[in-house]
């Protein structure tokens, strides 16, 4: 067994105990108490056994199977806006099989496996307004505003210098597939955004944030990087300030600007974010955290589930800035 290394701060763990005799366990005698079981293979099991009085619950950590460390972090933070888990890190080392040239094994695409393929027919076609309209094989150089519902874009390419690409600000249920969204200008705060849409095998580079996502959105089997700097921009992968049912899945993001913020940013910010799913996701960070997960301005600390991503490139030990919330679960994320 490797070892397991642990920072849990006093205030929060009390009389903290670890039990070397069988699978690694922590526990608490602090206040009500509620354990979370983090399977380990050959590294153990930690159970993380927090009070309840401080709304926290720390569910599934990732860990590797016969090999690994992990940081569980300095607890921070009041029982008003959750808790603060500055450190949530599986640290991956030299298992049989590891390749350097292979950081992780999620399966997000690469960037020639997405978006459209040929040459889509030039149109001239700039605001949408008619639902059910069906676009196909299309190249668009100005951006496109959607504003009807069950709009659906398909093997097309869609380019400008908007605030928006594609700007699904109030519409519904709009669906891209193999498709290219591309930012080709300092004036791209999003390549697309804000809710209501589903883009699946979409190739999405050239914007200052990736995707702007406020709810109701499915972002799957996608590759979204080439991340546009403008100043001192802080860029995101895909960003989100509150919102609800946001899927994030099975996509390649890569943040490699350097400087703020993050691969994915989950934030209950402008309102609560609830409901997330950031699942399959190879995740690669030039940032400090690749992932956060956090609350302010008073928002309740975000739900929903981050597993069994590949996380690589951050800068920081950590990898997740984490509001720590009862109803979350973190596991199965390989950390390189």
């Amino acid at each position: 067994m490797r070892s397991l290394d642990m920072k849990l701060s006093a205030r929060h763990l009390q009389a903290a105990t670890i039990d070397h005799s069988g699978p690694m366990s922590v526990h608490s005698r602090s206040l009500d108490t509620r354990g979370a079981e983090i399977p380990g293979g050959g590294c153990g099991t930690l159970r993380a056994v927090l009070a309840i009085g401080l709304g926290v619950l720390i569910t599934p950590l990732a860990m590797l199977p016969g090999c690994g460390t992990m940081d569980a972090g300095e607890l921070e933070g009041s029982e008003s806006t959750g808790t603060e888990l500055d450190a949530v890190t599986t640290q991956h080392e030299d298992c049989p099989g590891d390749s350097d040239d292979d950081p992780g094994s999620s399966g997000g695409p690469s960037p020639s496996e997405v978006g459209h393929q040929g040459q889509p027919e030039r149109s001239d076609v700039r605001v949408i307004t008619t639902d059910g309209t069906d676009l196909d094989g299309i190249e668009v150089q100005s951006g496109l505003v959607i504003r009807a519902d069950d709009v659906t874009i398909t093997n097309s390419y869609i380019k400008g210098n908007t605030r928006l690409v594609v700007d699904c600000d109030g519409c519904r249920n709009l669906v891209i597939e193999d498709s290219t969204i591309e930012g080709t200008g300092t004036q791209t705060q999003g390549c697309i955004g804000r809710s209501s849409f589903t883009a699946r095998r979409v190739h999405i580079s050239g914007c200052i944030d990736g995707a702007k996502t406020n709810g109701n959105v499915v972002i799957e089997d996608s590759w979204i990087g080439g991340l546009r700097r403008v100043g001192s921009s802080h860029n995101d992968g895909i960003q989100s300030t509150g919102g609800h049912n946001i899927v994030i899945r099975n996509n390649t993001i890569v943040h490699d600007t350097g400087g703020q913020t993050s691969a994915v940013k989950l934030t209950s910010e402008n309102q609560d974010l609830t409901g997330v799913e950031l699942v399959d996701n190879d995740l690669v960070s030039s940032t400090c955290y690749a992932v956060y997960f956090t609350a302010k301005n008073g928002h309740a600390p975000p739900t929903g589930r981050i597993t069994g991503n590949t996380v690589s490139g951050h800068t920081c030990s950590q990898w997740l800035k984490l509001t720590a919330g009862s109803r979350q679960t973190i596991s199965g994320n390989t950390v390189f």
